[in-house]
């Protein structure tokens, strides 16, 4: 079945990122924590009975499964 896919992103600064940093799409403000902008996620489809998903060293992905 289908799932979709969220990234996570750091900024400028990788993992010590403060600021830049996005969650599907969306910004993150450093201040409050609330999202800004229009999310964006991405549809995957299974291989056989697996799902290959590619993650950037400074980031993490949010898999839903449908």
């Amino acid at each position: 079945g289908a799932a979709t896919v969220e990234t996570l992103s750091a900024g400028a600064g990788g993992l010590s990122a403060t600021g830049g940093v996005r969650l599907g799409g969306q910004t993150i403000s450093a201040q409050t924590g609330r999202l800004t902008g229009t999310p964006v996620t991405r549809s995957i489809e299974a291989t056989g009975n697996a799902y290959d998903v590619t993650v950037a060293p400074d980031s993490a992905a949010i898999v839903t499964f449908n």
